[in-house]
């Protein structure tokens, strides 16, 4: 099975971490992502926060994965990382405009988003 496919379902975050700060575990607990073979989309409990096309690249180390937004976004690439073990997805990623993250860190003003998430059912 390849890492697309691996990636597809529904993912519920454990943790979050933005620009170095910790997301309240209640605001955490909300957030879920779907992934399709080519739809990635976050949502706030019932709120889309970021809906987007995506494309990975499994042979960069960490693999790479690059998200095409739509909106205030649309046609502007966030790019990120992602790691990828069973059950479990770490993700780190910044807005459209910025370098990608090179690790999955998230320090204080550096605009990178750091999510570890587990599949749903």
């Amino acid at each position: 099975m390849s890492s697309n496919e691996r990636l597809q379902g529904v993912w519920q975050a454990l943790t979050a971490v933005v620009s170095g700060d910790a997301l309240p575990t209640e605001m955490v607990d909300t957030i879920r992502l779907t992934l399709t073979a080519t739809q990635f989309t976050t949502q706030r409990g019932g709120e889309t926060l970021f809906d987007s096309s995506y494309t990975i690249d499994a042979a960069q180390s960490p693999m790479h994965i690059e998200m095409i937004g739509t909106g205030d976004f649309a046609g502007k690439p966030a790019l990120g990382i992602f790691a990828l073990d069973n059950d479990s997805l770490q993700l780190c990623y910044k807005m459209p405009g910025c370098a990608r993250p090179t690790d999955f860190s998230s320090a204080k003003d550096s605009g990178a988003f750091l999510i570890t998430l587990k599949r749903l059912g």
